[in-house]
């Protein structure tokens, strides 16, 4: 089984909020998006020597609530918004309970979250649509 790893080149990354949301412009995609505080701790512990059980202990230290199906499903909006250099070597798996939070929401207009723009302006990066 592959240990996923977070890319870190062509990135600019800043915590927005005290709660842990996680602010990440794409220089390459030319994209900025908001890391839900679960997520934004998945993205840096990510680094490719960690395995999903591992991840999931490593998560749980900081968020209590969460589970492999929720540190997979965060994975996998990682994946799919290009922010992991090697993405988990299994199949996708059911999505987390109701109420759980693992989200990557891609910012294509200026006006969308004015905290993401807040906070990739000091970066030098601009929100394009």
């Amino acid at each position: 089984m592959k240990a996923p790893r977070a890319r870190r080149e062509g990135l600019r990354v800043k915590t927005i909020a005290q709660d842990g949301r996680l602010a990440v412009y794409d220089e390459h995609a030319e994209q900025g998006h908001l890391l839900s505080p679960l997520c934004a701790t998945v993205f840096h512990l990510t680094d490719g020597t960690r395995t999903l059980p591992e991840l999931t202990t490593a998560v749980a230290r900081e968020h209590p609530t969460a589970d492999t199906t929720l540190v997979r499903h965060a994975l996998t909006e990682l994946n799919t918004a290009r922010l992991l250099d090697i993405a988990l070597g299994e199949p996708d798996r059911p999505r987390p309970r109701d109420g759980a939070v693992a989200t990557v929401t891609q910012v294509r207009d200026t006006a969308a979250d004015g905290e993401l723009v807040y906070a990739l302006a000091p970066l030098g990066a601009y929100v394009v649509r």
